[in-house]
């Protein structure tokens, strides 16, 4: 997703399930490239077996997104991000308070 600031800087969204401590690393290296905001959109607390997960990184901009599952017959799941897609709506529609910060 591409939108920009007031100042006039694209903003890249990082939609994931989790934050796994592998790409904590990456996220804080991309957070500092003043060419660009980056909004990382992740679900804090997922239930990852297995993986270590990382918090919220310093550098960028984030956002929890919950991931809500919805198990189906047959084995299959159902997963979904609301406060991701809210985001997009959010950011593509450009809806900003006062600040120029999104509402």
């Amino acid at each position: 997703m591409r939108n920009t600031a007031p100042d006039n800087t694209p903003l890249v969204v990082l939609q994931q399930v989790c934050i796994p401590h592998y790409r904590q690393r990456l996220l804080e290296k991309l957070g500092t490239d003043p060419r660009f905001r980056f909004l990382v959109l992740a679900d804090p607390a997922a239930d990852v077996p297995f993986l270590p997960l990382s918090g919220a990184p310093n550098q960028c901009e984030f956002e929890p997104a919950t991931q809500h599952v919805v198990r189906l017959p047959f084995g299959y799941l159902l997963s979904w991000q609301p406060a991701a897609v809210k985001a997009v709506v959010r950011y593509r529609t450009g809806r900003r308070d006062h600040t120029g910060k999104s509402l």
